[in-house]
């Protein structure tokens, strides 16, 4: 046996042969932009994206197995949503499940009667993260008293909080949309917030006055 995802298994032997070529496993991240007026932008890291694989299956009848039959596996688990691990020798690929994201069928020779005698699939996998840790940021109560206090909500999907007012200091937190923050200064194009037992500095072009 090659290995196996989710009930196909991928084998050669005398008298089955269902394998995959051009292979292909991709690792990238996410970055996001800050647009600085009159320079270039800067870019910020925001984590690792969700990984793929690619392959392609070759059907043939000659070697025992029926092409129309393991394209309709394959297409029955991308309308399912399923998501299984890929097994590989004895190594499992990834730490996530993968789930079948797209798959493209090219038929080959089709014999009487309309069956299917050989074939191509091009399978793309991405991978399957069933959880992710949430954070709660503790923002800080403001005061009622406080004349030079300002409020703002936060525009984008996640903004970082740092502990300086700029690209280049530490990150120790993060805000989530729509979260609602008191804004005690200002230092450049960045704000200074209260944060949890203390203060942190977030970028200006994502806070919205209120």
């Amino acid at each position: 046996m090659i290995g196996y995802f989710g009930d196909i298994v991928f084998e050669s032997s005398d008298t089955r042969v269902l394998t995959f070529s051009g292979f292909t496993k991709s690792t990238v991240g996410r970055w996001g932009k800050h647009e600085v007026i009159g320079q270039k932008p800067a870019n910020e890291f925001i984590g690792p994206d969700l990984e793929v694989i690619t392959f392609t299956i070759n059907l043939n009848g000659n070697f025992g197995v029926m092409p129309s039959k393991e394209i309709e596996k394959w297409v029955n688990m991308v309308n399912e949503g399923m998501a299984d691990v890929l097994v590989i020798g004895s190594r499992v690929i990834g730490s996530d499940k993968w789930c079948v994201k797209e798959v493209s069928e090219a038929w080959g020779v089709v014999l009487n009667g309309g069956v299917l005698y050989s074939a191509k699939v091009d399978v793309t996998l991405e991978e399957y993260v069933e959880s992710i840790e949430v954070f709660e940021p503790q923002i800080a109560i403001p005061e009622p008293s406080a004349p030079s206090a300002k409020y703002g909500v936060v525009t984008a999907s996640v903004l970082n909080v740092r502990n300086g007012p700029g690209m280049n200091h530490q990150i120790i937190g993060k805000l989530p949309r729509d979260t609602r923050v008191t804004i005690t200064g200002q230092e450049g194009q960045w704000h200074r917030i209260n944060f949890g037992e203390g203060k942190g500095y977030v970028s200006a072009t994502y806070i919205k006055l209120i």
